[in-house]
């Protein structure tokens, strides 16, 4: 899989979590049936879909990788861990999200920001 990005990628990272959020709240019920019980189905099972998981977070990993090198953020922080924790929060959302209080939409804003900007005040 070929990915390319332009500008700094932050962009592409507001789109890539708002793309995310959609597909396991709103599109697809397998997605967010494979992402509950993915550790709890046999490993058979397991091995089947983990080359469509590990392209999906190489694709992750190449974005965080472009933001980073664009100075999008800071290049000395662990992609491997803030790719885990990111794809974690957005999968947590499967057991909080509600639709009345929120939309996708600006829920993928607010946490876009809040994972950029962190809850620290700025001076």
């Amino acid at each position: 899989m070929k990915v390319t990005f332009s500008g700094n990628g932050l962009n592409i990272l507001h789109a890539a979590i708002h793309t995310h959020l959609h597909a396991l709240l709103k599109l697809q019920d397998y997605t967010s049936a494979n992402v509950r019980i993915f550790g709890q189905v046999p490993a058979s099972i397991r091995e089947k879909h983990i080359v469509a998981r590990d392209a999906y977070e190489s694709y992750w990993h190449k974005l965080l990788q472009h933001c980073a090198a664009r100075g999008g953020f800071n290049p000395e922080r662990d992609l491997r861990l803030t790719r885990l924790f990111l794809i974690t929060a957005l999968n947590g959302t499967l057991e909080w999200y509600q639709p009345r209080i929120t939309s996708i939409q600006k829920l993928s804003h607010d946490l876009t920001e809040l994972f950029l900007d962190g809850l620290a005040r700025r001076s």
